[in-house]
């Protein structure tokens, strides 16, 4: 007898919301979906409500209502990550659907979604099979809108080599051919700091042979991939004093090489005056 009325509130309000959307009046529309959040989590109708804030999302997004679509976004977001769900293909759809519904690749809000939508995806709790799948797709979309730098760190934490060797490819034309090989050797240690040897292995053979390179930070590379994967680390440490110039010629280097010895090899950071010297001198150089 209680549940009747509930469930007649619940379409009573629904309609409300279908009206106010077909007349444009999007600020109360917004409130009636808000209204509808609150009835269904309270009634713990969890998937119902996931749809729910998808549809929302989408549908103001498409209506150019900005504001209001990322913020049922960023309620379903919150839903995600407090109901500790994994990043599974049925859900990152929706999120993509959500995603490409701005209609301004470069807008602020659509960058907030996706730090809100990787932040619940990259977590201990929340990280699945489709993590990566995230990851591709974003960084498929800012490579698309030349924001370079946002779409490596996608790629770097996705599972497309071959489109992190595009956009390098790409990346690099704005630079002279002598700095080509420090584009190439700071995504290799990315990739290495994530433990994607394998990875950097195949983004290195490709992007050498592209672009015809031998130097000497190149050669270093090299080295330390097959180092790692023969778990040979005292050959590492010797590797970073014979090359110490060439990777010198970036200062951000030292803080991924000090991260590799650490977790391939167990090599603890360097202490004392010669360490505080390498900081000192490095940290100035930034």
């Amino acid at each position: 007898m209680n549940s009747e009325p509930k469930t007649g509130g619940v379409k009573a309000v629904r309609q409300q919301l279908d009206e106010k959307m077909n007349i444009g009046d999007f600020y109360h529309a917004q409130q009636l979906y808000k209204t509808l959040v609150v009835r269904y989590t309270a009634k713990k109708r969890y998937i119902a409500m996931q749809e729910l804030l998808i549809e929302g999302a989408v549908a103001m997004l498409n209506k150019d209502q900005i504001p209001a679509g990322t913020e049922l976004a960023s309620l379903l977001i919150k839903h995600l990550t407090e109901q500790k769900v994994k990043c599974t293909a049925q859900v990152a759809e929706p999120l993509l659907s959500i995603f490409r519904a701005y209609p301004e690749a470069l807008d602020p809000s659509k960058k907030s979604f996706v730090v809100a939508v990787c932040e619940w995806a990259d977590s201990t709790e929340c990280s699945g099979p489709a993590t990566p799948d995230l990851h591709n797709a974003f960084a498929k979309d800012f490579f698309i809108n030349k924001d370079f730098p946002r779409s490596e760190s996608h790629y770097l934490r996705g599972s497309n080599t071959a489109g992190l060797v595009t956009l390098l490819e790409e990346w690099v034309k704005a630079a002279p051919k002598s700095e080509y090989d420090l584009f190439v050797a700071r995504t290799v240690l990315r990739l290495l700091c994530l433990k994607k040897d394998q990875e950097a292995s195949s983004l290195l053979d490709s992007l050498v042979s592209k672009f015809e390179l031998d130097t000497p930070l190149i050669n270093f590379l090299f080295f330390t991939i097959k180092a790692i994967q023969t778990g040979a680390g005292p050959v590492y440490q010797l590797l970073r004093q014979k090359y110490s110039t060439a990777t010198a010629r970036d200062p951000s280097f030292d803080k991924y090489l000090k991260h590799i010895g650490k977790d391939y090899f167990g090599i603890a950071p360097p202490q004392g005056l010669l360490g505080s010297l390498m900081n000192s001198f490095f940290g100035s150089a930034k």
